[in-house]
């Protein structure tokens, strides 16, 4: 009961904390449109899978921004306030659950706007919006957790990008695959399998960030 009250005290205290940085997810949203719009003006018509490949790549390019600055944007004086405020579990968890309201939400904004400037070809379109927001959970992990080893380098803004690609290519690679079975007019049973493999990988993505950054939380 102590760590989930400690979970929700620093999810609401991140919720305060980017109300006042409104301009930071502004941003990030603009960029999204722009890249939509850009996308739209460069190839107005395009084949369905293309249209999926498309989705994912402004997926990948656009929200990076928006989660890797959680823990690099964090002074050095917070993180001593947080060291003595609560354990590391209860932090990385409560950074993963509000990356990840943060990811849902800049998913269906981005599937919005790519939506209405270049329509949406899926027909099972609850199976599709279940796949995209599964990949996108663990997505969000991934850079929460390589956010905050590379917040304690000199470069972290480099060096978040190069250590996530590795780790959120299997992730992209199922959530995809799963993603473009929908498209099709009748539901293969294959996807249930690729739609496991990411939860599997989301499960076990989550609990290594439990694991590994308690050593990230002693240096």
């Amino acid at each position: 009961m102590a760590r989930r009250h400690k979970t929700l005290q620093l999810i609401r205290a991140e919720w305060q904390s980017d109300l006042s940085q409104k301009a930071v997810l502004a941003g990030v949203l603009l960029q999204l449109f722009t890249t939509v719009l850009v996308c739209y003006l460069a190839v107005q018509v395009m084949p369905i899978p293309v249209w999926n490949a498309m989705f994912w790549i402004l997926v990948l390019t656009g929200t990076m921004q928006g989660i890797v600055k959680n823990f690099i944007a964090v002074p050095a004086g917070r993180w001593l306030y947080l060291f003595q405020l609560c354990d590391p579990a209860s932090l990385i968890l409560a950074k993963i659950i509000y990356n990840s309201l943060v990811m849902t939400v800049l998913l269906l904004g981005t599937l919005l706007m790519y939506s209405f400037f270049l329509g949406f070809y899926a027909p099972q379109w609850w199976p599709y919006l279940l796949s995209v927001w599964l990949t996108g959970l663990g997505v969000s992990t991934v850079l929460t957790l390589v956010s905050a080893i590379s917040a304690k380098t000199r470069h972290a803004g480099l060096i978040a990008p190069v250590l996530s690609l590795p780790v959120i290519i299997p992730v992209l690679l199922a959530g995809m695959s799963a993603s473009r079975k929908c498209l099709e007019s009748f539901l293969p049973e294959a996807f249930y399998k690729d739609l496991l493999v990411v939860i599997t990988l989301d499960a076990l993505l989550i609990y290594l960030s439990l694991i590994l950054f308690g050593f990230v939380w002693r240096e």
